[in-house]
């Protein structure tokens, strides 16, 4: 009897388990990145941000741990320099303390807003 005793906290300890990879090296939960979607209002490529919907994105340089990845309609392929004003996108970000700074940005058919 003891010993389904012992089995069962232990199966009930696996199964509320988080794993790993949803802690950051805090011990906190990590954060996973968000997605929203929106229009381009403006492009500032000498400042590396992008405002969608009036919000302000940081774009990281192709020399970060995680590099701004940008997809034209359509492809896998596209670049920062090819976004324009007005383009409907959807982006992918995570905090940057209090800024957001962009992971993906993908470029969605107009109305098609997620």
């Amino acid at each position: 009897m003891r010993k389904l005793g012992i089995f069962l906290v232990l199966g009930f300890a696996m199964a509320v388990s988080v794993p790993a990879q949803d802690f950051n090296r805090a011990g906190q939960f990590a954060e996973w990145p968000k997605l929203t979607s929106g229009v381009i209002s403006n492009i500032n490529l000498a400042k590396r941000t992008v405002n969608i919907n009036a919000v302000r994105y940081l774009l990281p340089p192709a020399t970060a741990a995680n590099p701004l990845r940008v997809k034209m309609l359509g492809t896998n392929h596209g670049a920062l320099e090819l976004l324009e004003n007005g383009m409907t996108v959807s982006v992918s970000y995570e905090m940057a303390g209090k800024s957001r700074a962009a992971i993906e940005i993908v470029q969605i058919e107009r109305g098609a807003d997620t």
